[in-house]
């Protein structure tokens, strides 16, 4: 058994390996991450709160009499609610998970070098829409 430096990690190689990416890469990361987090919002304002108004008179059963038969019809009979709720819950959960793999586990090789080469793509056009947010961020 080798230490945990010999192990082949693929894509994820161990981070002391790398240098650490610049900052306007950095600021890309934070921007990906925003982006992600304000989707997530836009979708819970938008579907989320069209699927909160067409139950609403699910609510008031569901109030009274919470079961798994009233949650079932009540979400089979509004089914564009239904649809809604499950992507509003689908992409939290997938933007959650990603969130924590970066934080846990980091960014990968593969994806620091395609974030360098954007933000180098970036930094030799001043006039590019992203230098503009990035310089706020």
């Amino acid at each position: 058994m080798g230490t945990s430096l010999d192990m082949d990690l693929g894509d994820r190689q161990n981070q002391e390996l790398h240098k650490p990416p610049s900052p306007l890469a950095t600021k890309l990361m934070r921007a990906i991450i925003i982006s992600r987090w304000s989707m997530v919002v836009g979708l819970w304002l938008t579907c989320g709160t069209y699927a909160a108004w067409a139950l609403r008179a699910e609510f008031v059963l569901w109030r009274d009499h919470l079961t798994w038969a009233s949650l079932r019809y009540g979400l089979a009979y509004n089914p564009l609610a239904a649809l809604a709720l499950v992507l509003c819950v689908a992409y939290t959960c997938a933007v959650s998970v990603w969130h924590s793999q970066k934080l846990l586990q980091g960014w990968s090789a593969r994806e620091l070098y395609r974030l360098e080469k954007q933000a180098t793509k970036i930094s030799q056009n001043p006039r590019h829409w992203l230098w503009q947010v990035l310089k706020k961020i």
